[in-house]
């Protein structure tokens, strides 16, 4: 019988690259389906890779020996190597081999690698159409690594438009470049990345003042006193930023700078660390925000109810969406009552093997399950989306709750045995038994009698 006609392939380029994106979203295809489109699946196979081993750097060589187009494939390169296995061969022979990358991540690098970057245009080491470049680098004894002035190859890298830094020296640090000359101006990023060295230490504020249409910044800090509001001040166009991130652990005495509120359109917020120092004051600023999302990241620790007060009183009239991803929580199995064993023991056993499937969030005194059902309540009648991996926090609490309930009720129904408390407690229920009360059921309780249900799942306000 003869095979079906391709009429696949035959699609207009744009359309087939349209395809594999929507189906590589959904779920990544184990191969083409005709060798005709196998230069459209490699596209998307080979257009992105991580490389965090000395097993997954010989595998990338060996494979881009072989077969020398798939370099050229490539959009994406991460490298996250120990600084002794990552040297300045090594990085070259791998930028040689991917000529077309468009985004590149490149964290603990060395002192003499992170010199060669820093020269990556002039010796042709970094691909001119990089429009990301990530760097986390020991810059050794380079003087004031954040100046402007050490940052020269931006101007070659004419669509770049994302930029991260975190520089460290593992020495200590030798002085702050003084320059009288007009600090650059690299108009064309607007995304930018950056861990704040000690105050006083570094140029870094000059470095943001280089970017002119920032709409977007996140500032990390380790220092207990972050300098957020230098970095605010320093911002050329603050009315231009839609996006905020701050990642730190501020102690109990740091505010938020004054500055905040010049970021007129400022519609994206997110938290990341320990910020459950913020006095209320700090909340209704950020309160007075015009924000359209709030949210926080993972591990962070943040103080909800004055935040609940202030959107109780009517502030983030624009808000759209909260995004909490500080609490982790998982949806487990329901169990079907009406077909479980008739023995109150084995009940009880099989509702403890459900309740160990299900994760209750770790609640705390900043962050507390009934200062959140609230704030659930008010975003439904706000019709404020709430989502992130708290999402289905109530849905587990109530569910874990009702399970605790049935095993006390069983627990007080088997204490009471022989006294006769116990009858018409039981009445009405059915059992998976009662048909064959004498027949004992198989301890391994089957598939159908579990309900999954989605981890993942959002709810809409």
């Amino acid at each position: 019988m003869p095979a079906p006609p391709d009429r696949l392939s035959k699609l207009p380029t744009e359309l087939l690259d349209m395809i594999f994106d929507d189906a590589w979203a959904k779920q990544r295809p184990s191969g083409p389906i005709y060798r005709a489109l196998c230069p459209f699946y490699d596209r998307f196979a080979w257009r992105s890779i991580r490389i965090d081993s000395r097993a997954r750097l010989a595998r990338f060589f060996e494979l881009t020996e072989r077969q020398t187009h798939l370099g050229q494939l490539y959009k994406e390169l991460v490298v996250q190597l120990k600084p002794e296995e990552l040297d300045v061969a090594t990085l070259t022979g791998l930028l040689g081999r991917t000529p077309n990358l468009k985004k590149l991540a490149l964290a603990d690098l060395a002192s003499q690698v992170f010199e060669l970057i820093l020269h990556g245009t002039k010796n042709s080491l970094l691909p001119r159409h990089l429009r990301k470049l990530d760097l986390t680098c020991t810059t050794g004894g380079r003087k004031d690594p954040y100046h402007p002035s050490n940052w020269s190859l931006l101007n070659d890298l004419k669509s770049l438009n994302q930029l991260a830094l975190d520089l460290r020296s593992a020495e200590t640090p030798t002085g702050r470049i003084k320059s009288k000359k007009e600090l650059p101006s690299w108009a064309d990023i607007t995304d930018l990345d950056i861990d704040l060295p000690q105050d006083g230490l570094s140029s870094v504020l000059q470095l943001i003042a280089s970017f002119p249409n920032l709409r977007r910044l996140q500032l990390s800090s380790t220092s207990p006193v972050p300098d957020s509001a230098g970095a605010l001040d320093a911002l050329q166009n603050p009315a231009s930023l839609h996006e905020l991130v701050l990642v730190g652990v501020p102690k109990k005495e740091w505010t938020l700078p004054d500055k905040l509120a010049q970021l007129t359109n400022l519609h994206r917020l997110k938290l990341v660390g320990e910020w459950h120092h913020l006095a209320p004051t700090d909340i209704e600023r950020i309160c007075d925000l015009p924000l359209r999302r709030f949210e926080l990241g993972p591990n962070s620790e943040f103080s909800l109810q004055p935040f609940y007060e202030a959107l109780q009183r009517g502030k983030l009239a624009d808000l759209e969406e909260l995004h909490f991803d500080n609490l982790t929580c998982r949806v487990g199995y329901k169990a079907h009552y009406d077909k479980l064993p008739r023995s109150w023991e084995r009940q009880i056993a099989l509702i403890r093997n459900y309740m160990h499937i299900w994760d209750r969030p770790e609640w705390n005194k900043n962050f507390r399950v009934g200062t959140f059902r609230q704030l659930v309540s008010l975003c439904k009648r706000r019709k404020i989306k709430v989502n992130g991996t708290i999402a289905s926090a109530l849905r587990v609490e109530k569910a874990l709750n009702r399970m605790q309930r049935d095993l006390d009720e069983l627990d007080l129904m088997i204490r009471s045995r022989g006294t006769g408390a116990y009858r018409g407690i039981n009445e009405g229920r059915r059992y998976a038994d009662d048909r064959n009360s004498d027949e004992e059921e198989d301890e391994d309780e089957d598939d159908s009698n579990l309900e999954s249900e989605s981890e993942s799942e959002s709810w809409f306000y």
